[in-house]
Order: C-alpha cells, then structure tokens, then sequence
C-alpha cells in the first residue's frame, strides 16, 4: 500500500510543479526536455540491460512524440483552465484505452465499465455550457484527454507485442526520444534553456517517473481492482484539495458536481 500513496502523491506533484513553474519559467519547451533528461536519467539507472530491436526502439520513439505532446498539452490547459480540472481531464483519458481496447483487442468493457462511460460523457457535455465564475476552455480539456488516453494505451500495446523484461528499456527509449523531439523543438523556436527551466525540469521530472514506477511496484501486492481506482480517483482529490489551498483555485457549484460524476466514472471504468 505504500508504493500505491507515493504513486498518487507522485502524480499529483507532477501537476502542482508544472503549475508552480508557471512564474517561473519562459521557455515551455525547454522546461519539458529538461523534464525528459531527468526521466531519461533515472530510467538509465533502472535499465539493468541494453535491447537492440528494432521494433522495440521504433514503438519507444512513437510513445516518446505521445508522452511530448500529452504533456505540452497539460503545461496549455493548466495555464488556461487550471491545475485541477486539467488533471481530471488527463485522468479522464482512461476512457481511450477502453475504447481502443474495443476496437484493436476485443476486451469488452462490463456493464459497469460502459455506465462508467456514460457518466463521463454527461460530465464533458455538462462542462461544455458557460462557467459560472471562469471561462472554460473545453476543446484544450477534450484533447488532453483524448492525448492522454493515447499516451496510457501505448503500454497497453507494450504489453501485448513486446516481453516484458524489456519493459526498463522502453521507458527509457520512450523518455529520451521525447527529450530529443523537445529540443528538437526548441532549436526550431530558437528558445533557450535557463537555470530556471532546468531546475524545475529537473522537479517535475522526478515525479513524472516515478508516478508509474510506483504504479507498477504497487500492483505486486495490491490487487488491481483496488489499485487503480484508488490511483485515480485519489490523485484528482489530491490535486483539487492543493489547487484549492496553494493557488485558490476554487470552482464553481456545478464544477464541483460535474467533478463528483468524473470521479464516479472512473471508478466505474476501473470496476471490472
């Protein structure tokens, strides 16, 4: 159970420090290659052996250009709609890997799952109406989810095409070609790397990787049922409790009860 708290906590660190660089920082994508570097950094320390296949290197940079463009989209919508309805929303993106499972495997969801489906879809259409007391840009939300969903699903293939002792070597793949497309990215921009874009890369880093490092440790002796669930909907009311008490960022009456829908979906979605 401990490994399950320190992959929430992890996760909703992630959040908060991209949120507390937003001051901080100017350069967005060099804050995210410095985020990779430290990813890539650990992961090479976790990689007991080096894999040379093809496959395996081609499908490690395609997840690399999903988890580079997930998480430009959530440094956009915490600048535009908030570190807690961004984190719900790329929490919420557990509803592609449901479909895509559909589709590609033939996993069908249960009647829980597919009511938990309904449920997120009533929150997205209730969100979709103007704010009360903040204007809300939906289209960014909706992409985040659909990217993050995305980027959930490639380990999902990983574990259908590929063993899983290689399973250090793909994050490692994955983490240094995102930061190789990020800087990439910055040359063509022409943006710079500053002490303050490498310092809180470094931060946000650190529990970027070890969010789903943590995941992973904690299903050796938690049951996945319960694990993810309570990965899920924790991280979010971990997330909107310090939105709330670090940044005040306090939402409306109908926000709070489309909130308790999302959080109900996905514990429907994680039910089997």
């Amino acid at each position: 159970m401990i490994y399950l708290c320190l992959a929430i906590f992890s996760s909703a660190m992630v959040s908060v420090t991209m949120r507390l660089s937003e001051t901080k920082t100017k350069y967005p994508l060099a804050l995210l290659a410095a985020n990779y570097l430290m990813c890539s950094m650990i992961a090479l320390v976790y990689c007991s052996s080096f894999v040379a296949d093809i496959s395996l290197t081609a499908f490690g940079i395609f997840s690399g250009c999903f988890y580079l463009g997930s998480f430009i989209l959530m440094q956009y919508n915490i600048q535009q709609n908030g570190v807690v309805l961004s984190s719900t929303f790329m929490k919420l993106g557990v509803l592609v890997p449901i479909v895509a499972s559909m589709l590609f495997f033939k996993e069908m969801p249960t009647m829980t799952q597919c009511f938990g489906l309904f449920l997120a879809v009533v929150a997205i259409v209730l969100l979709k109406g103007k704010s009360d007391h903040q204007k809300l840009m939906l289209l960014p939300l909706i992409a985040l989810l659909v990217g993050g969903g995305l980027t959930d699903f490639t380990s999902k293939i990983f574990e259908q095409l590929f063993v899983s002792e290689w399973k250090d070597m793909f994050l490692l793949l994955t983490f240094f070609s995102a930061m190789i497309l990020c800087l990439g990215l910055m040359m063509l921009k022409k943006q710079k790397m500053t002490k303050s874009e490498l310092v809180y890369g470094f931060l946000i880093g650190i529990p970027n990787y070890y969010s789903a490092r943590f995941l992973l440790l904690s299903l050796s002796s938690v049951d996945a049922i319960i694990a993810y669930p309570t990965y899920s909907v924790a991280t979010i009311l971990l997330v909107t409790l310090l939105g709330n008490v670090l940044f005040h960022e306090h939402l409306s009456s109908r926000h709070w009860k489309v909130m308790i829908l999302i959080l109900t979906s996905l514990i429907l979605l994680n039910l089997s």
